[in-house]
């Protein structure tokens, strides 16, 4: 899907209009994710939710910053990096 903008307005519009459907998209999923984790949690057999809805398990590796911190000591800062980005915020009116 290719989407291409002739003016900065016509850009700023879309902008503002697709992260204020984000911002109601995601109050949404996280209404519904309760009974959602309900019916799998009654249903443990179950994998699927109507045939549009996936049960997934995902496993992350976590670092506890503050055993890090205690076992590097004042070594810590020679592992440590600032990374600058820029991003976008919606303003509120």
């Amino acid at each position: 899907m290719e989407i291409k903008f002739e003016t900065v307005k016509e850009a700023a519009d879309a902008w503002v209009e697709a992260k204020l459907q984000n911002k109601r998209a995601e109050a949404i999923m996280d209404a519904a994710e309760p009974l959602l984790f309900a019916y799998f949690d009654e249903h443990p057999a179950a994998t699927h939710y109507d045939g549009r809805i996936a049960l997934t398990s995902v496993s992350q590796v976590r670092i506890d910053n503050a055993k890090v911190k205690k076992h590097l000591g004042l070594e810590l800062f020679q592992f440590q990096r600032t990374i600058s980005f820029k991003s976008l915020a919606l303003i509120a009116k």
